[in-house]
């Protein structure tokens, strides 16, 4: 994965000798490459020659300035005869992702044994219900839907079955207007419900 416009980066490239199918090495001083951005016009790499790494695998240092594109190209070649190196193309992560370690400061938070966010004390798990269960409906009843929390809680305080016989009309928080109306089925034996302990 590549960052967009982050400097210190690395592409690394294999190199192959096409007649004795091995990793070509010792090669560097051979190797040259040109990088294109977002699929313009290429030039060539800032790092003139890769540095080796190992078994056909060399290394391309990118500046920052290479790395800021969203697609990333970078094809070389080599002077020695019969050596194929195939080119790399990215996209590079804009950002969505931080370059920061996980856990650290600006990082992916990371979870504790109990699967909790880690560094997120009790408080601020206790803020963060507290906060949830002072949220007013009236937030979310014009996109919620008949099967959410948001029915249950306007069922239990903005309902009647007066105003439609036979049904159960739930109103939005103004009292007025319908939010579900949900058809009701009666027992003639049971007993009526006169109110909520």
């Amino acid at each position: 994965m590549l960052f967009k416009n982050i400097a210190g980066q690395k592409c690394i490239v294999y190199a192959h000798d096409a007649v004795a199918d091995a990793p070509k090495t010792s090669d560097a001083n051979n190797i040259t490459a040109n990088v294109s951005k977002d699929g313009a016009a290429s030039s060539p790499s800032n790092d003139v020659n890769p540095t080796e790494i190992g078994g056909g695998l060399y290394a391309f240092d990118l500046t920052q300035a290479e790395a800021n594109c969203d697609l990333f190209a970078l094809y070389a070649a080599s002077t020695t005869a019969n050596v194929k190196i195939d080119p790399v193309v990215a996209y590079t992560q804009g950002g969505a992702v931080p370059k920061a370690t996980p856990g650290g400061a600006g990082g992916l938070p990371t979870v504790d044994a109990s699967n909790l966010i880690a560094g997120v004390q009790a408080a601020g798990r206790n803020a963060i219900a507290d906060a949830l269960l002072l949220r007013d409906v009236s937030n979310v009843e014009a996109s919620a839907g008949d099967h959410s929390l948001c029915y249950v809680v306007l069922a239990m305080s903005e309902s009647n079955t007066v105003d439609q016989p036979g049904m159960l009309t739930v109103y939005k928080t103004d009292g007025v207007s319908e939010f579900v109306r949900k058809s009701l089925r009666t027992s003639p034996d049971a007993d009526a419900v006169t109110g909520v302990c």
